[in-house]
């Protein structure tokens, strides 16, 4: 990831929407499994301000390679930071009540998405829980996915695969923003016509009124989640067991 998506991250993730609605919909997933002790890994925990705020849940140990990801989460307080890779975890097997891997396992440093899953499975205890997020679908690909260096855009069936050869047991998996993702769609496809070599993020900030609807459309869009699994979107979500 470019340095300086670290520095808009640090800026913004309290207040972009995406950042606001994703964080959400995590923690109401953890909520809904009754994680409330344990120890719990961010495994790429980037700027590190959504470790810090898994810190209500359990015991929280952060990793991340980029050193300059590890220079901003320093700053937030974390009691177990370490610069690491996620797939040569500085953990002992069956250490984690609980792994979160969101928007790691797609990008151009992961060079084995499969031995990555298996390392996280390795650090899980039997009965540990897995959230997995990813970005979705190759159509999708834009300049952001430049900027973040993004590998591979997933579906559900290649996760679903993956993590059945890894040997977890999955509980949900579902496409995220949907409505929204619509949108984007179009972005992709006016982004391509230009062929234009400046390439910006997709988190830029936003008019405040933008900001809000489109926070209260993803809000919305994840209390479906408890009730079904969407058939399209720009990322998805995954719980798995091991």
């Amino acid at each position: 990831m470019h340095f300086s998506e670290y520095q808009r991250i640090e800026k913004w993730e309290n207040r972009h929407f995406w950042y606001r609605a994703m964080e959400e919909q995590v923690l109401e997933l953890m909520a809904k499994q009754s994680i409330t002790a344990g120890k719990i890994l961010d495994a790429g925990c980037g700027t590190g301000g959504f470790s810090a705020k898994l810190m209500e849940f359990g015991e929280v140990y952060a990793v991340d390679i980029n050193p300059v990801a590890i220079k901003h989460a320093r700053k937030k307080g974390l009691p177990h930071l370490s610069r690491a890779s996620i797939d040569k975890l500085p953990y002992p097997a069956d250490f984690f009540e609980t792994v979160l891997c969101l928007d790691v396992l797609y990008h151009e440093q992961v060079k084995d998405d499969l031995k990555a899953l298996q390392e996280l499975y390795r650090v899980l205890k039997p009965g540990g829980l897995l959230i997995l997020r990813l970005p979705a679908f190759e159509a999708l690909r834009g300049a952001h996915d430049v900027v973040v260096r993004t590998r591979h855009r997933y579906t559900v069936a290649e996760v679903r695969l993956k993590l059945s050869k890894t040997g977890f047991s999955i509980k949900k998996i579902s496409y995220v923003n949907f409505l929204l993702s619509l949108l984007l769609l179009v972005k992709r496809s006016l982004e391509r016509r230009k062929n234009s070599h400046y390439f910006h993020s997709d988190t830029a900030p936003l008019p405040p009124l933008l900001n809000e609807m489109f926070y209260r459309i993803l809000k919305s869009e994840n209390k479906l989640l408890n009730f079904l699994n969407l058939p399209f979107g720009s990322s998805l979500l995954a719980l798995a067991v091991k």
